[in-house]
C-alpha cells in the first residue's frame, strides 16, 4: 500500500511539474481600471424665442469663439428699437424745449402733433374694439388682437407724451420738469441699449473654440431659450471617467498622472487626475460586509492630454503610471 501512494505521489509530482513548466511565471498583478471617454458639451441656445432664420454652421465645423452659429427673426426687435429711439429723440427734444424756453410756433406744432395723435389713437381703438369680438368669435388669430392691442397701447402713450410736452411748454420751467425731463431721458437711453442688446441676441455666437458636434435645428423652426439649437465639443472637453474601488481610491490624488490606451490607440496617452467623487456607487444597502465593501466603486475624471486621439464613449484601460 505504501509503495501505492509512493508511486501515486510520483505521478502528482511529474503532472504538478509538468503544467509548471507550461504556465509563464506571474509577478504582481497588474494594476488596471476600466472607463470609458465623456465630453463635456457647450449647448448653445437663443436668448429669446423666435423663429430661425440662418445657420452658419454644420455638424463637424470647427469654429472660434465669437464665430456666428445662427440666428433668429429681427424684425420685430429692429421696430422696438426703432421705436425706442423715436421716444429717446422725442425726450431730448422735450428737455430741450424746457431748458431753453418754447415759442409759440412750437407749441402750435406740438398742439398738431397732438391732434394727429389722438386721430392715431382714435382709429386703433376702434380697430381694436372690431378685433375683439371677431377674436371671440374665432375670425381672426390671437395674434391680430395683440397687434392691434400694442397698437392702441402705443397711440395711447403717443397721445400722453405729446400731451405732456404741450402742458409743459405752456408753463414756465422748474427745475422739478427739468429733472423730470432729463430723468425721462434716461430712461429711454437705458431702453434703446436694453433693445440693442436684445437685437444682437438675435444672433447666436460660439461661446468657446472647438467642433460643432450636431445642430438641431433647420431654418424656419421656432427656437426656445431652454432649447439648444447647437452643441459644440470644446477643445480640451474630453474627459476619461473610470472606477476604482473603495481601497485603490486611497492611492489616487488629484494632479496624478495616468496612463490611457483603448483598441485602436497606437500608444497610449497621458491623463491628469481632476476629481474623485467622495460618494459611492453601486454600494449594498444598510449594511457592509467584509465582501461588500469590495462592491463599492468610486468615479473618477482625468483630463487626457493635449490632442488625445480619443472618441466620445470609447472603452478605455486606465493605469497608474508604472
Amino acid at each position: 500500500m505504501d509503495e501505492f501512494f509512493n508511486w501515486l505521489g510520483g505521478i502528482a509530482g511529474a503532472v504538478l511539474a509538468a503544467l509548471g513548466s507550461l504556465l509563464p511565471n506571474f509577478g504582481p498583478a497588474e494594476t488596471v481600471f476600466y472607463g470609458y471617454v465623456e465630453a463635456e458639451y457647450v449647448y448653445v441656445a437663443p436668448a429669446s424665442a423666435g423663429a430661425i432664420e440662418s445657420i452658419a454652421v454644420a455638424d463637424g465645423d470647427r469654429v472660434q469663439a465669437g464665430a456666428e452659429l445662427f440666428g433668429l427673426d429681427r424684425r420685430a426687435q429692429e421696430a422696438q428699437l426703432a421705436s425706442a429711439r423715436a421716444q429717446l429723440a422725442a425726450a431730448r427734444a422735450q428737455l430741450d424745449n424746457i431748458t431753453t424756453g418754447r415759442r409759440e410756433e412750437e407749441l402750435a406744432i406740438t398742439e398738431r402733433a397732438l391732434e394727429r395723435a389722438r386721430s392715431e389713437l382714435e382709429l386703433a381703438q376702434q380697430n381694436y374694439d372690431r378685433t375683439q369680438p371677431l377674436y371671440a368669435q374665432g375670425v381672426v388669430p390671437r395674434a391680430r388682437l395683440d397687434q392691434d392691442h400694442a397698437a392702441l397701447m402705443a397711440a395711447q402713450s403717443a397721445v400722453e407724451e405729446l400731451d405732456a410736452q404741450l402742458t409743459v411748454g405752456r408753463l414756465p420751467a422748474r427745475p422739478a420738469e427739468i429733472d423730470a425731463a432729463r430723468a425721462q431721458v434716461e430712461a429711454a437711453a437705458a431702453e434703446v441699449e436694453q433693445l440693442k442688446v436684445a437685437l444682437a441676441d438675435r444672433t447666436a455666437t460660439a461661446p468657446v473654440a472647438g467642433a460643432v458636434e450636431e445642430v438641431f435645428f433647420a431654418v424656419g423652426e421656432q427656437a426656445l431659450p431652454s432649447m439648444p439649437v447647437v452643441s459644440i465639443l470644446p477643445d480640451g472637453g474630453l474627459e476619461v471617467r473610470f472606477f476604482v474601488t473603495e481601497s485603490e481610491r486611497q492611492q489616487i490624488h488629484p494632479g496624478d498622472a495616468m496612463s490611457v490606451d483603448c483598441r485602436g490607440c497606437e500608444t497610449p496617452v497621458t491623463a491628469e487626475v481632476t476629481w474623485l467623487a467622495t460618494e459611492a456607487q453601486f454600494n449594498p444597502p444598510i449594511i457592509y460586509s467584509r465582501q461588500d465593501r469590495a462592491d463599492l466603486v468610486y468615479l473618477v475624471k482625468a483630463k487626457p492630454e493635449a490632442g488625445a486621439a480619443l472618441n466620445v464613449g470609447q472603452p478605455v484601460e486606465v493605469r497608474p503610471p508604472s
